[in-house]
């Protein structure tokens, strides 16, 4: 029998962190991403064939893309999920569930040593109705340390509608319908813009703001 609705997993990039090295170090041909056996096309496979379409989603057609973050030990097994734009809170824990069932990861590699390494992995659920989030909520957290950061100002773009993040690093906000970004800032680091994008749930890191001290300059 023909399914109206249904969900597809879509694989829209990786990004590559080793704990151990940084984007300023060359790379060296003993350095590797991690690797899923078959690649792409399998994981893809693999997260289609076990992905179930929430009962709460499918009856208001939803549409969206979980993004989830996820840590590959040295052992190849995955640890840390975390959902770092959500649609809803029944897709946000189906892609967490089917997410921590994926095993036999190869880890990264750095100068022939096994490293932890993060991944970033888009989860579609797809359906025929997107829904405008009415509320937003989640943590901010410094991006090298995954600490949270209080005292930061998240707001709706254009607006002066916002909250600031609490000692978890947690805020809360209620959206127009017209919003389309956030804009976060906090002394001591960068000013960041997040796409709304139907995410009822957004985590957001911060990268910390340097000074850059110039020896050569005359000035006092």
């Amino acid at each position: 029998m023909k399914k109206t609705f249904y969900s597809v997993i879509r694989i829209l990039f990786f990004l590559f962190v080793s704990q151990q090295s940084g984007f300023s170090q060359e790379m060296h041909s003993s350095n590797s991403a991690p690797i899923y056996p078959g690649g792409k096309k399998a994981l893809g496979d693999f997260i289609s064939k076990n992905l179930k379409y929430p009962d709460e989603a499918r009856k208001i057609r939803l549409s969206g893309i979980v993004e989830v973050k996820f840590m590959i030990n040295t052992e190849g097994k995955i640890e840390n999920i975390e959902v770092m734009k959500g649609i809803s809170k029944e897709c946000d824990a189906e892609a967490v569930r089917v997410t921590g069932l994926i095993s036999g990861w190869k880890p990264a590699f750095r100068q022939e040593n096994p490293v932890n390494s993060f991944i970033y992995l888009p989860i579609e659920f797809k359906g025929d109705k997107k829904t405008e989030p009415t509320e937003i909520r989640g943590r901010v957290v410094e991006k090298i340390t995954g600490l949270p950061l209080s005292g930061i100002y998240v707001i709706i773009k254009g607006t002066n509608i916002g909250s600031v993040s609490l000692p978890d690093g947690s805020y809360r906000l209620e959206v127009p319908s017209e919003a389309k970004a956030l804009e976060c800032f906090g002394v001591g680091y960068s000013r960041k813009e997040v796409e709304i994008n139907f995410h009822s749930t957004i985590n957001i890191e911060l990268d910390q703001e340097y000074m850059v001290i110039d020896f050569q300059s005359t000035d006092n």
